[in-house]
């Protein structure tokens, strides 16, 4: 397997974190073949996606897709390490009329038996704008929940281009240590964090400085909890690779006994 495109250096730096799956499988009747991963990292929204996603997805049509980056906890935390897989992915209004679909992920066993030795915890993923307070967000207690923005565009895409698909989140705050500051007002328009906006606000408002620096050092840790599980997603054996399966679209009686 090798990445052709890859925008996940803004978390994992510059490292080989495909390389160590480009040895051969010598026992496996396709170590020849070349298989292809797609990276999409936090800050690719549904922006990145009308922008570009879709055409190269369209062009490449790889064999696995990998969504990883930030999240919030919007449950009492479930995970030691903060890592979460979401396999249901709510869109933006679901408690509502939303016209998007609510979909579902399975994931072999085999795949979250990997993830759950570094601390991975199955959730789902609620999709809301940042700025709405966690204590506004509808969520069962007894179900780990997380808000994330952009994973649920990205596994609509691979929904509907029939992708193979995997989401790894690392929390960065909880349900009782909420950002103390408007996380939207700091990225740019390519959803990332922007250092002009950082300063900007700072001068602004120079009692978030401390609250910045908190902040970084939580995505610090959360980005070492995520290299990690990229690692062991990319080290996993090619059965276990081919078996992970697109999203699907939850029908009325999914939803029904999910919820």
């Amino acid at each position: 397997m090798k990445t052709i495109f890859d925008t996940s250096r803004t978390i994992l730096g510059n490292i080989p974190v495909y390389e160590t799956y480009l040895t051969s499988h010598p026992k496996s009747s396709e170590e020849n073949v070349c298989r292809h991963c797609v990276l999409v990292a936090t800050g690719m929204g549904p922006n990145f996606w009308f922008r570009h996603g879709l055409r190269i997805l369209n062009h490449l049509r790889p064999d696995l897709l990998i969504s990883f980056g930030f999240c919030g906890e919007l449950t009492a935390s479930h995970s030691d390490s903060g890592l979460y897989i979401p396999t249901i992915f709510r869109p933006p209004g679901y408690h509502s009329s939303s016209p998007l679909p609510v979909l579902s992920l399975t994931l072999p066993s085999s795949v979250i038996k990997t993830l759950a030795a570094y601390g991975g915890t199955v959730c789902q993923a609620i999709s809301v704008p940042v700025y709405v307070p966690k204590k506004f967000i509808a969520t069962k207690d007894t179900a780990p929940s997380i808000l994330d923005m952009e994973s649920y565009f990205t596994a609509l895409v691979a929904s509907l281009f029939g992708l193979p698909f995997i989401c790894l989140r690392a929390k960065t705050d909880g349900p009782d240590d909420e950002i103390p500051f408007e996380v939207n007002r700091l990225i740019d328009s390519s959803g990332f964090v922007s250092i002009r906006r950082v300063l900007s606000y700072a001068f602004g408002d120079p009692g978030v400085i401390v609250s910045f620096f908190r902040y970084f050092r939580r995505s610090a840790k959360a980005a070492a909890v995520l290299k990690e599980a990229v690692l062991a997603v990319l080290r996993l054996p090619l059965a276990d690779l081919t078996s992970i399966e697109p999203p699907r679209i939850m029908g009325d009686s999914d939803q029904l006994a999910k919820d």
